[in-house]
């Protein structure tokens, strides 16, 4: 699966061969979505065989349902005639909330872009009392030093831009890296 991002309230679509275990032998492909925190409910998929290939189809009335946020997944395949199960691999996709249900005034903001924020407003001295109590990673940025905040600050740009270039990257545009090569002469 190369799905690494899903909208909730899209359909997901895909076919998948698995050379060794094929449909036409009686495999069964399935796959599994767990929320990697509190909140949604873990979604089991079965593949539809389509002769050694396989389809994998959720239907948007379906993924609406799924909450926002991280899920492991893992794909298998069984034969239960057999009482066979072989994990094919696994990995992480990341739920987007529906942009159809998001109300108006909800920060659709990434958590590195609302930290980023928050610690601008800090540094700028602009903080009220709710953001100056706020907290990252366990330890409140009203005890944070104008150094700790710079180092923050570093800290979040960089997310920012690497957020900025897997998304430019994803919509086929340059990601507005520099790669320096050196070629050595050989002779």
């Amino acid at each position: 699966m190369q799905i690494t991002q899903l909208t909730a309230g899209d359909s997901l679509s895909f076919t998948r061969t698995v050379a060794d275990y094929p449909a036409t032998l009686g495999y069964t492909l399935k796959y599994r979505f767990v929320p990697r925190t509190a909140g949604g409910t873990a979604q089991t998929v079965t593949a539809t065989p389509l002769v050694a290939d396989y389809v994998i189809f959720v239907g948007n009335t379906v993924t609406a349902l799924w909450a926002a946020g991280e899920y492991a997944w893992a794909a298998w395949v069984e034969k239960t005639a057999t009482n066979e199960r072989y994990t094919l691999d696994n990995g992480v996709v990341t739920v987007l909330p529906d942009p159809a249900q998001i109300g108006a005034g909800t920060d659709t903001r990434t958590h590195a872009r609302r930290m980023l924020a928050l610690i601008e407003t800090m540094l700028e001295g602009k903080a009220t009392k709710d953001v100056q109590e706020y907290s990252i990673g366990g330890r409140q940025l009203k005890s944070y030093d104008p150094a700790a905040l710079i180092v923050l600050h570093k800290r979040y740009v960089e997310l920012v831009q690497r957020e900025d270039a897997a998304a430019r990257l994803n919509a086929g545009l340059p990601t507005g890296r520099t790669l320096q090569v050196r070629l050595l002469n050989a002779s």
